[in-house]
């Protein structure tokens, strides 16, 4: 609900995410502890690919910790289901790359 005199603002979709708004980020690594949990699924890796694609993350390496015995490759599938799932407009080509990243 709007008050008297006020102009509804519009914000962005959460998956507009642009480098005019926030200055990218330099070489890092990121590690994830639980890279195979709900949480990581549902929010952590979609919104890393998302920053991915909006060029806020431009050398940046994720690094998965998890209970479950998975290899590289195993992961990288785990990631690719995630963001197909989860992902907003997520074009195929850009899923398997950010996935075929991720460690």
């Amino acid at each position: 609900m709007t008050s008297p005199g006020r102009h509804a603002s519009t914000y962005p979709e959460p998956t507009d995410v642009t480098s005019d708004l926030i200055a990218p980020a330099g070489p890092h690594v990121i590690v994830l502890f639980g890279a195979t949990g709900d949480l990581a699924r549902r929010k952590l890796l979609p919104g890393l690919f998302h920053l991915t694609q909006g060029g806020l993350l431009p050398e940046c390496r994720i690094l998965g910790t998890a209970i479950d015995d998975l290899d590289d490759e195993g992961f990288r599938n785990f990631v690719r289901s995630a963001l197909e799932e989860f992902a907003h407009d997520g074009e195929g080509q850009r899923l398997f790359e950010f996935a075929s990243a991720s460690k």
